[in-house]
């Protein structure tokens, strides 16, 4: 049986603008509500990005990809994260993903992220192009 944590990485970005870091390691955040700076390499070439925001309380997501990978990054706030794969959806992996914070989720893992405490904004990226037909929404 699979087992989800195999779906999930989670990476952690650096807080000070530092450039010989930034040759060497993924990039830099600057949390604000108002102005958050991101400053980033991608683990793999992107052929989507998109701008996200997460309202308090409200849940967004609730389905996955048949082909699609996910990187989600936390510009602001904190996320709480429930991720579980169809074959064992009785395992199911709940984390916090706070401020500078990133996850990489594979396909096939059915994943819901719901904004803790404020609102909160992330950025979304994948080396797999956008497709409808690739989302399966529950």
């Amino acid at each position: 049986m699979k087992n989800i944590r195999d779906y999930i990485e989670i990476y952690k970005f650096g807080n000070e603008k530092n450039y010989k870091a930034l040759e060497e390691g993924d990039g830099y955040i600057f949390p604000s509500p108002i102005n958050p700076i991101a400053v980033m390499h991608t683990k793999e070439d992107a052929k989507f990005i998109a701008a996200l925001s997460f309202e308090e309380g409200q849940p967004r997501g609730n389905h996955y990809h048949h082909k699609k990978i996910e990187y989600m990054t936390v510009l602001t706030g904190k996320l709480h994260c429930s991720c579980y794969l169809l074959e064992n959806p009785e395992d199911v992996f709940e984390f916090i993903l706070e401020e500078r914070e990133q996850v990489k989720i594979m396909p096939g893992c059915v994943h819901t992220m719901t904004a803790l405490d404020a609102d909160a904004y992330a950025i979304e990226y994948s080396p797999i192009r956008y497709k409808m037909d690739d989302v399966v929404f529950l």
